[in-house]
């Protein structure tokens, strides 16, 4: 029942994740969209087939012209009439007869002597639509003209006559051919006075009909998709199926990118390692089976009722049903080989498709099948693109599938295989993704088992124990394999033996490489043993809380506690209550509801503690808990840890010294993965840490300074120093000194950083490449198993070493735009020498192409401007109908007439009169007795019937006449011209033919050409994005930025180099053109053209680099952008030209060219390819082209435009990275905020120092910035002294950073908002000039593609240092990079980018340092490397030290200022200690730790409060272990008037008035040792990182992100469900 819960957890949490919290994209991806694509496919015949209505359609009179041009669309009002010069006699007549209703009705028409402006006046579009309603073209009469009889061509929309509708009267037969043809024919008739005019019908009836009907149409409609389907649209149903391939890989690479996947598996408590991953496999099948199921379900019935009629329904849903489980499974394993999410779904979803398509390819053939059948088993893809084609085979023959049976004509195949294959696919795919997923990311050894009981009895119970534990790394395969210098195996950790007790917390102490992070991931299961033994108490599972956050940003606390708590839980789930209760115990009770991305970096660590603490796990692994973290957030972290010891092994790591002597009971140091000691905090620096150091000044002693037995004293100068090993001894040394009347004396304790930096090899490498000479090594008492690195009395940098000589720069100078612009050009000079990839493409891509494209016009001509008539182009005649069924009547009128008299009447005088006996029968006339005969035959074989027939009429009916309507006009025409020629007994041949059409011979092939390269040059420019990218998302150009380079030559320098790249690419991309084809209209405007695309392109790449959050965004949205301007471009303009009136397609083409070019350089572009080939007469004025290419319609406004664009984009460059006129006047539109007055704790920090200081190299003057109604930074003043270092500290969120920004001068302060001055240089006015005297030390590294001495001399390029070489020398030896000067500074440690970054700020020499976080994310020992370079090169410079890190504050900064918004605390640390923690701190472990009883606690506890009266005692007690305070004036009345003084600010150290007071602590401990049971103890005086508690405290400043929320009072939140109750203050449910 525990697997199937853990299941099921897992997959309610996908379904949450997916459903609950993306609702409407859930609901779309998984069902509506995937359903609303397989509706559309299986109905889209009926989409792309034209909208007719078949049948035979009822009789009814011929229109009247009158008629026919009033119902007459698209405003068709004009009739033309061409009389070739045949003037002045029946032609006339007739002309002048059907002309004179026209007029009468208020139409237009025209009469021409010929055809050639008939184009121009009937001007086709590209739907073959025209303003005329038809012409007339009379070729001959009787009387005049080469042919002897009446001889005339109808012409007519091409357009017209494709699409019919039999119940409606209004189709092109009705409206246009039959009324012109009856009104000429008419005319005829009326001007022959040969004929009897009272016999002619006054009424002629027609009625058309289609050789199918609807119902038969429907049915063709759908046998003929299904032959589609198997030669080319199988695949398209395909997409239907893959949402779920694209939606379940990427979200399982999701969270296995993250580490939730290793978490979760890690974390669940399951005896069989194999059961949490099976049980993640059957959440992610089980959960998206669910979401898409529905789905598959749907879309089977889909196809069942609207495609695969034929076939039994269950079938199609079954398969779909049986096909969605397969690729779900198949998703599963191709997920498997993925960890990064980024590319998974797409790479699969690649895959499945492409399967798709060759499926499609190479199955439509026959044969036997083997291939089929292979591919089918083996995947699912296939699978369904043949299964496709195996139904839609039997659907096309119209019979049910049968999967018994191989489908006719098609592969031998039997459809149950499909569904076998799919079914064993199921679970094969599954069982492979395991085995993958194991093989790659598999963390399981047989080095690691898990026990549910502690290993031993009593107190030594362990429940972790490691036994020769060895790590080995081996060199990648790919780099053993093709390396020259073949990759060797790292060793990790060497034989590592340790073991953790319960309800200890153990610290894992070492350097970067030192093996504690290998280790801790090998205790939790995260990583596999190369050999020897792990075991871990797996009770309750092990809580991990590793050391980057892994949540789930959608889901709240609650949800991540209750999930992880039914996973580890073995038995019944906790309750609500209980969860709450874990909330409310790591802080969290506010929050409680809030998803986790909107938590704050400690409120995610609080809730990463509280899912490692679900399930009661007895062992808990924490991986760098506060890192990244201020004071405050740590020390609620360090509340919680604390709390759970006892009940649990907590195994920590830390690069926080300060971290790990408040926490641990125990601490285990690693070096080059080998154990060097271990032991409590207390033991170590007993044992390891040099000892206690008691200094003597001999000028304030006027006696014999005591000889003490077994101390050693040692003399320097005018004083003396005792060494002493233990407290013991210093207890000793004390109370020898006070008997001898001497109490000036200094005492200094041992710290763990004493230890670290003995043991730590790392560091003395460090040392020794930066000093040359490692310091010698002694041995400790107690510890001679351990080989030390020194015996240090004092921290690394207490004082920098004699031989350390100052750093000798030369100093910077402004160096003017045009030379930045030439550094900058240099810069990238360099650059592609590493990156040569991109410029090649923009060089290569378009020649390419131009070479390729322009074959396709290589032997055109520049079209002209005159419509021409396509090559094919005839007229349709009787003589050109080839096939003839006719249907006549009635017989009376046709007695004794065979079909060859009837065809040769027709004939006659015609060439095919001869052929008449070859292919006419008298099967092709068929005579019809009465009406009512001749449409019963039309009704049974309208299918024969071609192209029509016609009823001559008797006393019971009216002529009439049927025709073909799906045969296009012709076959109206041809009916009633026979019909007219029989009834008036005149020869009358009347040909049909369309008006010409606008496409000139080669417009497709320069159609492609513009659709190719349009796509090339959209796609190409992209490329300049990448780079200006990667610079801004690296920090890079804000530190150049900061480092004086402006933004006009930096963006000017990247435009014309990669202008240039640019350009002589399209410099021959125009030469190919002109050498290949004569079709261009004055080629070198094309050029120019293509020389401004060219800059506005690259800068409007720039634009979108300023806002992509990675360069593969960036570089689809520079294209993508630019690809979707095309394609709008030539949609609208190919809508204009398509669905407008022809009169006002010229305009309203311009329109769009103008509009969209305003927005995008593509639209220019296109317009000038379009012109440069004349493409849809765009060149053309009138019909000829234009005489002055230069002219706005034609080159000269793609010209403007982009010239004017590349100016607006540049500005717009500049605008955005430079302090712009738009961001003063918002500036200054802010309103100081009332403050407080700053109190200052120190008086020789008073603010007239700030005002007036001219020994200051930094001043910040009341400085104020809001952004909108938000106040980052209110009322802020400090100032820094020349060779000072000023540690500015503050709370996640106290303005820190803006501060660090105004000051850099990133951005400037709201109005009245202060000033800044750099060396008395005002940054808001002088900005370039402040820069040159500021170095930035980023706290992000700001690393290019260079090597570290390419940075160095780059910056001194902008620094204008005038010898560059040795500052760079100076710098590379100061930081200690001589042995990487030549490395690529991307491949650097992160210690080494770290001093990089210093060696960056200190080029130019500048006066002024600002560290932000200068040893983020180094281990122990880099930082105090770094702590030493920093204390080499700080003499006289003013430093301004941001860090969270009270320890490194501690170490380099002889001032601090504590602010939150404002400043809440100034002054020397020295002071800031006496003011706000003069006190001792005091550290006992008792001899039964971790294990001692409440009662000895309680007694412990009560002699503290008994012996120091004054004595503030931490809250808690933690299992053994008792830590409190003693005030230095509860120890000594003395020190009271010491500390008074020295506010006022005179008086002696606190150390000396002190020190009978530390003397009586130390001898009171030591006294009652054995009594109150202590194994260890230590005094040590007040920290810095107490001092910011304690003043953070007093002023209420909160942890970041927990104020409370504010309430909105739109109608979104007066909805119960819009917005959720606030959670602050709320009960925890």
């Amino acid at each position: 029942m525990g697997f199937l819960k853990q299941v099921w957890t897992l997959t309610a949490k996908n379904l949450l994740i997916a459903v609950r919290r993306h609702p409407l994209p859930t609901s779309i991806r998984t069902f509506i969209l995937p359903v609303a694509f397989m509706i559309f496919l299986t109905y889209s015949r009926f989409l792309f087939a034209q909208p007719n209505v078949f049948g035979i359609g009822p009789p009814r009179p011929i229109r009247s012209l009158e008629d026919g041009m009033a119902a007459a669309t698209n405003g068709r009002d004009k009739v033309i009439f061409i009389d070739n010069g045949l003037n002045g006699g029946d032609i006339d007549r007739v002309i002048d007869a059907v002309s004179a209703p026209i007029i009468a009705a208020g139409r237009n028409v025209t009469r021409l002597p010929d055809g050639t402006d008939l184009a121009k006046i009937c001007r086709t579009s590209f739907r073959g639509i025209t303003k005329c309603y038809g012409a007339v073209e009379f070729a001959s009469s009787p009387s005049e003209g080469p042919y002897g009889r009446w001889n005339y061509s109808l012409r007519f929309d091409g357009a017209l006559g494709s699409i019919v509708n039999m119940q409606r009267g209004d189709n092109d037969h009705q409206i246009y051919a039959l009324p012109l043809q009856r009104a000429v024919d008419s005319a005829i008739a009326s001007v022959n006075t040969t004929i009897d005019h009272s016999k002619l019908p006054k009424t002629v009836m027609e009625y058309p009909y289609t050789t199918i009907t609807e119902e038969e149409r429907k049915k063709l409609l759908r046998t003929k998709f299904q032959r589609t389907i198997i030669t080319a649209l199988g695949i398209a149903f395909l997409l239907a199926m893959v949402g779920v391939v694209y939606h379940l890989s990427g979200f399982m690479a999701t969270e296995r990118d993250i580490g939730m996947s290793q978490l979760i598996e890690a974390m669940m408590p399951n005896e069989k390692r194999w059961q949490p991953q099976i049980a993640r496999l059957l959440s992610y099948h089980l959960s998206f089976t669910i979401m898409y199921a529905p789905g598959w379900f749907v879309m089977g019935v889909v196809l069942s009722f609207g495609l695969f009629t034929a076939t039994s329904a269950e079938i199609t849903i079954l398969y779909h049903i049986l096909l969605g489980l397969s690729l779900t499974s198949w998703s599963y394993m191709g997920g498997a080989f993925f960890k990064r999410a980024q590319l998974s779904g797409i790479t699969i979803t690649i895959i499945t498709l492409v399967l798709g398509i060759i499926a499609q390819a190479f199955g439509s053939k026959t044969g036997s099948g083997g291939m089929v059948m292979v591919l089918s088993a083996l995947f699912a893809p296939c699978n369904y693109v043949w299964f496709m084609m195996y139904i839609a085979r039997f659907e096309e023959h119209e019979i049910p599938a049968n999967l018994n049976q191989n489908a006719p004509d098609l592969w031998k195949t039997k459809g149950t295989w499909f569904f076998v294959f799919l079914f064993i696919q199921i679970f094969a795919y599954a069982a492979i993704g395991v085995f993958v997923e194991r093989w790659l990311h598999g963390t399981q050894s047989k080095g690691r088992t898990t026990v549910k009981e502690n290993m031993g009895t009593g107190l030594a119970q362990h429940t972790v124990e490691l036994s020769e534990f060895t790590k080995e790394y081996p060199a990648k395969f790919m780099r053993r394999m093709f390396r020259r210098s073949k990759g060797t195996t790292v060793m990790a950790v060497n034989g590592l033996s340790l073991s953790a007790s319960k309800g200890e917390i153990m610290v894992l102490l070492g350097a970067n490489g030192s093996g504690k992070s290998t280790t801790l991931d090998a205790i939790a299961g995260m990583n596999p043993v190369t050999s020897g033994t792990i075991t871990v108490n797996g009770t309750g599972g092990i809580g991990i809380c590793p050391q980057k956050n892994v949540l789930w940003p959608e889901l709240t606390a609650r949800d991540h506690i209750r999930i992880f708590s039914n996973l580890k839980s073995t038995g019944a789930s906790p309750t609500k209550e209980e969860n709450a209760e874990l909330i409310r115990s790591v802080d969290l009770d506010r929050k409680i509801d809030a998803k986790s991305h909107t938590l704050s970096g400690g409120q995610k660590r609080k809730l990463q503690l509280g899912m490692m603490l679900t399930g009661g796990s007895a062992v808990c692994c924490v991986d760098e808990v506060s890192s990244g973290l201020d004071p405050l957030s740590r020390r609620k972290i360090w509340d919680i840890l604390l709390a759970e010891r006892g009940a649990r092994t907590i195994i920590l790591t830390t690069h926080f010294l300060d971290e790990a002597d408040l926490l641990a009971d125990r601490i285990a140091i690693l070096s080059k993965g080998t154990l060097r000691a271990e032991g409590s905090s207390v033991e170590l620096k007993n044992k390891l840490g040099g000892g206690y150091r008691v200094h003597l000044h001999t000028t304030s002693v006027d006696r014999e300074v005591p000889a003490i037995d077994g101390i050693t004293a040692v003399k320097q100068f005018d004083q003396i120093t005792y060494k002493a090993a233990t407290s013991s001894q210093a207890a000793l040394i004390v109370k020898t000194l006070e008997s001898h009347g001497i109490e000036d004396y200094e005492l200094s304790g041992p710290t763990i950083e004493d230890v670290f930096l003995q043991l730590a090899d790392e560091i003395r490498h460090e040392s020794e490449t930066i000093a040359g000479a490692a310091p010698p090594a002694t041995a400790a008492t107690g510890a001679s198993d351990v080989r030390l690195v020194g015996d240090r009395n004092e921290p690394v940098l207490a004082t920098p070493s004699s031989d350390n000589q100052s750093l000798d720069l030369m100093q910077g100078r402004p160096i003017g735009l045009v030379r930045q612009g030439w550094v900058m050009f240099r810069k990238r000079l360099t650059l592609i020498r590493r990156n040569f990839l991109p410029p090649l493409a923009v060089f290569f891509i378009p020649i390419i192409c131009a070479s390729l494209v322009t074959r396709l016009v290589k032997d055109q001509k520049t079209p002209t401007c005159s419509p021409v008539t396509a090559k094919d182009a005839k007229f349709e005649t009787i003589s050109n109908q080839y096939v003839y069924d006719l249907i006549v009547g009635p017989s009376s009128k046709f007695v004794g007439t065979s079909a060859a008299a009837f065809f040769g009447k027709l004939f006659q005088g015609l060439p095919e009169a001869s052929l008449i006996a070859n292919y006419i029968t008298d099967d092709n006339l068929h005579i019809m007795p009465t009406y009512s005969d001749f449409n019963k035959y039309i009704d049974v074989n309208h299918q024969n019937v071609t192209p029509g027939g016609f009823w001559l009429g008797n006393a019971d009916s009216a002529p009439t006449i049927t025709y073909q309507a799906s045969h296009y006009l012709y076959s109206a025409i041809f009916a009633q011209n026979i019909l007219g020629s029989l009834m008036s007994n005149i020869t009358v041949t009347t040909q049909f033919r369309d008006f010409e059409s606008p496409w000139q011979p080669g417009t497709g092939n320069s159609l492609q050409l513009v659709v190719y390269f349009g796509l090339v040059c959209a796609a190409v420019p992209a490329f300049f994005s990448l780079y200006p990218t990667l610079e801004r998302l690296r920090h890079v150009r804000g530190l150049e930025y900061s480092n004086g380079v402006r933004p006009a030559p930096l963006w000017f320098a990247y435009l014309i180099f990669d202008w240039v790249v640019f350009l002589v690419s399209l410099l021959i991309v125009t030469v190919i053109f002109a050498a290949l084809s004569k079709v261009w209209y004055h080629i070198p405007y094309l050029f120019v053209v293509l020389l401004f695309y060219s800059l506005a392109s690259i800068q409007m790449a720039y634009i979108v680099s300023l806002y992509a959050r990675g360069q593969l965004a960036s570089f689809a949205i520079a294209a993508g952008s630019q690809a979707i301007f095309f394609l709008l471009y030539l949609i609208a303009f190919m809508s204009v030209n398509t669905f407008l009136p022809v009169d006002k397609v010229d305009k309203a083409a311009l329109v769009v060219h103008y509009t969209i070019s305003l927005v995008t350089p593509m639209g220019s572009l296109v317009r000038a390819l379009f012109v440069s080939m004349n493409l849809f007469q765009t060149t053309c004025v009138g019909f000829e082209l234009s005489p002055n290419p230069g002219s706005m319609n034609m080159y000269g406004a793609p010209i403007l435009y982009l010239a004017v664009q590349s100016v607006v984009f540049f500005l717009y460059l500049l605008w955005h990275d430079s302090d712009s006129v738009v961001s003063r006047i918002r500036g200054s539109r802010q309103k100081l905020p009332e403050s407080d007055e700053v109190e200052l704790d120190d008086r020789a920090d008073k603010l007239s120092r700030v005002d007036t200081g001219n020994s200051d190299g930094l001043r910040v003057r009341h400085l104020t910035k809001s952004f909108k109604k938000f106040t980052a930074v209110e009322n802020l003043s400090f100032a820094v002294e020349r060779g000072e270092v000023f540690a500015l500290l503050g709370p996640n969120g106290a303005g820190k950073s803006t501060t660090i920004s105004l000051i850099r001068g990133d951005i400037r302060p709201s109005k009245n908002g202060g000033n800044i001055y750099v060396d008395d240089i005002l940054i808001s006015k002088h900005r370039a000039k402040a820069r040159l005297h500021l170095g930035v030390c980023p706290q992000f590294d700001a690393i290019d593609q260079l090597t570290v001495a390419e940075h160095l001399r780059f910056y001194a390029r902008v620094r204008g240092v005038p010898d560059i070489e040795h500052n760079v020398a100076a710098i590379t030896t100061a930081v200690g990079l001589d042995a990487f000067s030549h490395r690529m500074a991307a491949k650097l440690s992160g210690g080494n980018k770290r001093k990089l970054s210093l060696g960056i700020a200190l080029m130019g020499n500048p006066s002024v340092l600002l560290l932000d976080e200068p040893s983020s994310g180094m281990d122990a020992a880099a930082k105090r490397v770094m702590w030493r370079t920093l204390a080499n090169v700080s003499a006289g410079r003013a430093i301004l030290l941001t860090t969270h890190s009270m320890e490194e504050a501690g170490a380099l900064a002889s001032r601090a200022g504590i602010m939150a918004k404002r400043m809440l605390a100034l002054g020397t640390t020295d002071h800031l200690r006496r003011a706000h923690g003069d006190a001792y701190h005091v550290h006992l472990v008792t001899t039964t730790a971790p294990h001692t009883s409440p009662r000895e606690m309680a007694e412990l506890r009560d002699w503290v409060v008994n012996e120091f009266p004054g004595a503030s005692i931490e809250e808690k007690t933690y299992h053994g272990q008792l830590r409190f305070s003693v005030p230095t004036a509860s120890l000594t009345s003395d020190a009271a008037s010491g500390v008074t003084d020295e506010i006022e600010g005179g008086g002696e150290p606190v150390g000396k008035k002190a020190a009978s007071g530390i003397g009586a602590l130390i001898m009171a401990l030591e006294e009652r040792k054995a009594e109150l049971g202590l194994e260890y103890y230590s005094v040590s005086p007040t920290t810095l990182d107490q001092v910011f508690l304690a003043i953070v405290t007093k002023n209420n400043v909160e942890e970041e992100n927990y104020a409370a929320p504010k309430r909105g009072l739109g109608i979104w939140e007066k909805i119960p469900w819009g917005k959720k109750k606030a959670v602050e203050g709320s009960p925890v449910k």
